[in-house]
């Protein structure tokens, strides 16, 4: 078997073909899309002009978003939920069998599983027990049966559903969740309307169940516990990317350009040639390019530093008479993966460097060695929001290149977002950048 990595071209085109076949109306899917007359910022009545749906699908104290935006489905009274929630615990591996076409996903921590096999349709458990539950295919994702993998797995599953809110939502969690889910939709509820002058309805769209959990007083909510992150001081955040376009760029561009955020992308010749209409969006949506490189001696190899140096350098001239070619400009950003600062002036590098006017791009933060999305987030928010918190702080955030960047980018500028004092920034000729 192997991870979803591995396996993500034809599962892709597997979910193309099922997705051609079946709608989600022949499932008989009932999306909770529907959008509640009784809010005040619902329907394009907010500042936004735009309305605003509940969020129905939460993972441990955050709302969870993908291709749909709210996207818990209920089929026949069942939730299911899509297959990428799970992949986002650090613990939790989602992997394909290449001797049927089907996967299981395994808690790492307790070796609990299900097994999805879906040539025959049969589901079981790490125990040994047949299982009914099946998988289905909406928003060209595999669904899964959330309850029962959660069962399965070790994880908790909780679903809301009050009729007097008109609210159906269900939130997956471990043991470290803060929140009650009751109180995760009561925070992302919007605020209701005075119904105090509509015929005697005093008060009534705001005495409903959901807004007693665990307060004992009708028509007020339970206060949410203080947030941690309210009063930590400035932080100053520059975003860039290693080793691009690859497979996930536009993915990036579409969240950055939701969240209006820019970044500094660093390119290779090959690439750049390669994927010519990517970089001329990179350029176009107002992000800094930047050249990609890596000495020899990240590798562990023997080389010449006079050799280093001028490979390096004519790669760096090698991308950039490409960028010329594809955007009529070039780039003065250079990033070196492997190099110390030492290593840069004892070599030559950083000079000869300076003499062609580039500037290397370092970074203070580097996400590779987090491994999946989830991990990546948490060390993000550790490194971010929880370190140093009274004193004002400038992170230079590198992503490499990876399957996990746009889940791991989306949520941290989700979090960045809640936060006046959490600033993403695009670097310009006035920035002190760092070296490595």
């Amino acid at each position: 078997m192997k991870k979803i990595s591995t396996k993500i071209k034809a599962l892709v085109l597997c979910a193309l073909i099922f997705a051609a076949a079946f709608s989600q109306t022949a499932f008989g899917v009932q999306y909770n899309d529907a959008k509640y007359a009784n809010y005040v910022n619902m329907n394009g009545e907010n500042d936004t002009g735009r309305g605003y749906t509940v969020p129905n699908l939460y993972r441990q104290d955050a709302s969870y978003k993908n291709v749909k935006s709210f996207p818990l489905v209920v089929m026949s009274s069942v939730e299911y939920v899509p297959l990428e929630i799970f992949a986002m615990y650090s613990y939790i591996e989602v992997v394909y069998s290449k001797l049927s076409f089907g996967f299981y996903i395994n808690n790492t921590n307790t070796n609990k599983y299900i097994a999805f096999n879906l040539e025959d349709g049969t589901t079981t458990t790490s125990a040994d027990q047949a299982v009914d539950a099946s998988v289905q295919l909406c928003y060209r994702t595999y669904y899964v049966p959330a309850k029962t993998v959660c069962d399965a797995v070790g994880l908790n599953f909780e679903s809301y559903d009050n009729a007097s809110d008109g609210i159906h939502a269900a939130r997956i969690s471990d043991g470290s969740a803060k929140y009650t889910l009751a109180e995760l939709v009561d925070m992302y509820s919007p605020k209701k309307n005075d119904t105090s002058s509509q015929g005697g309805q005093t008060g009534e769209t705001d005495t409903t169940e959901s807004t007693q959990h665990e307060s004992g007083q009708s028509g007020q909510s339970a206060a949410p516990p203080d947030d941690t992150y309210k009063n930590v001081l400035s932080r100053n955040i520059y975003i860039s990317f290693d080793n691009c376009p690859d497979g996930f760029t536009e993915n990036i561009l579409d969240i950055l350009k939701s969240h209006n955020c820019g970044a500094t992308f660093f390119m290779t010749a090959d690439k750049i040639l390669s994927s010519p209409e990517t970089v001329r969006r990179i350029l176009v949506e107002g992000h800094n390019m930047g050249i990609y490189c890596q000495t020899d001696g990240a590798s562990g190899e023997e080389y010449s530093p006079k050799d280093e140096t001028e490979r390096i350098l004519s790669e760096i001239k090698e991308a950039n008479a490409a960028l010329k070619l594809v955007t009529k400009k070039k780039a003065r950003y250079v990033r070196i993966r492997g190099a110390h600062e030492k290593e840069l002036k004892e070599n030559g590098i950083e000079k000869a460097l300076k003499d062609e006017g580039l500037v290397i791009y370092g970074y203070t933060f580097d996400t590779r060695v987090y491994g999946r999305a989830q991990g990546v987030y948490e060390a993000l928010v550790r490194e971010i929001a929880e370190k140093n918190t009274s004193r004002a702080a400038t992170h230079f955030i590198d992503f490499s290149s990876g399957s996990f960047n746009p889940g791991a980018l989306s949520r941290f500028l989700e979090f960045c977002g809640k936060y006046t004092q959490f600033r993403t920034v695009k670097s310009d000729e006035y920035t002190v950048l760092p070296t490595v």
